[in-house]
């Protein structure tokens, strides 16, 4: 992969805010990294998304470790289906909850004169 010339931005930051909490959510140490992994692999260009490709794109070097890896998550690892959807949920809500709070104080701060389009 290329090396990052910048610091990263808010999305940056916030992606791997709910990232962390996916891979915390799902157990074990050892599965932590693993779906990092997999979920960047998602994300990463490419028409296929099946592991064998995934992991050449990961990690072209060491293909076959990376592949076993992504595999072992997604075929074997013991999680509970109910914790990662129970930490999507509240991370989802809670970003609602701020959207919501903040298009309240901005209607109520900014006078409808100031919209555009009015």
């Amino acid at each position: 992969m290329g090396t990052r010339l910048s610091a990263p931005g808010p999305q940056e930051k916030r992606f791997a805010a709910y990232i962390e909490g996916l891979a915390t959510a799902a157990g074990h140490e050892d599965r932590q990294a693993p779906l990092k992994n997999y979920c960047k692999g998602l994300l990463l260009p490419g028409e296929r998304k099946s592991i064998e490709p995934m992991a050449a794109r990961l990690d072209p070097e060491n293909i076959q470790p990376m592949r076993q890896s992504l595999h072992h998550l997604v075929a074997k690892a013991p999680w509970s289906d109910e914790v990662l959807l129970e930490q999507v949920r509240n991370y989802y809500i809670v970003q609602i909850v701020l959207y919501n709070i903040m298009n309240f104080w901005y209607a109520r701060v900014c006078p409808v004169s100031r919209f555009p389009f009015n």
